[in-house]
């Protein structure tokens, strides 16, 4: 996918039935769901930096087999980009002055000066429109591969191998680890379950 990291602005990250997802907020990231949170920013810059630009290992097959393991994706990374910034209001905005500064000066020359713009507009929207599009790619991760995991995108048969930095990076929780952050005099109370055992620990004024 030919995009680039800097058009990255919301992500989605399922792994078996628990997703989460960040949102692009000015220069920093933030876990809208399943809750709502600071996101760690360590953590963030690894998978925005394996998504943008996303690239295959190398492919594999022209259609998925038991083995691949993308029949029930352990991950799915859905990932929007929101497309380059369009400078055309701007370059509009320009043209007019353009033409009222000619038009004092020169009528012929200001008509000479719309004909030109007209072809370059014509040029510039030849050249590639989707390029400020956003754009929303699924990729299905599936079993382990050598130099990572195989990988398809949502809607399409071909199977790839993701890069094992992509795979690790999205496997960790996106949400800030200062949101869990408690310091041991606050906790009034603390429970261990493991299986049908429980056992509690209580404070007490003497600590």
């Amino acid at each position: 996918v030919d995009r680039q990291r800097d058009e990255i602005d919301r992500i989605t990250i399922t792994r078996g039935a628990a997703a989460e997802t960040v949102e692009k907020d000015g220069s920093t990231w933030r876990v809208i769901a399943p809750f709502a949170s600071s996101a760690d920013g360590a953590t963030a810059g690894d998978v925005i930096d394996a998504l943008g630009p996303l690239e295959a290992v190398r492919f594999v097959a022209t259609a998925p087999a038991r083995e691949h393991g993308l029949e029930a994706p352990r991950l799915v990374v859905r990932v929007h980009y929101a497309g380059a910034a369009d400078d055309e209001d701007t370059d509009d905005e320009d043209g007019e002055h353009g033409h009222d500064d000619e038009r004092d000066d020169d009528e012929s020359d200001d008509d000479e000066s719309d004909d030109d713009e007209s072809d370059d507009d014509e040029s510039d929207d030849g050249e590639s429109d989707d390029a400020h599009d956003p754009l929303e790619v699924v990729v299905r991760i599936g079993a382990e591969a050598e130099g990572g995991a195989f990988a398809q995108l949502e809607g399409e048969q071909t199977v790839f191998v993701v890069s094992s930095a992509l795979v690790d990076a999205v496997l960790h929780p996106l949400v800030s680890r200062d949101v869990l952050a408690i310091a041991a005099t606050d906790v009034a109370q603390l429970a261990i379950v493991r299986g049908t055992e429980r056992h509690e620990l209580v404070s007490t004024d003497g600590g």
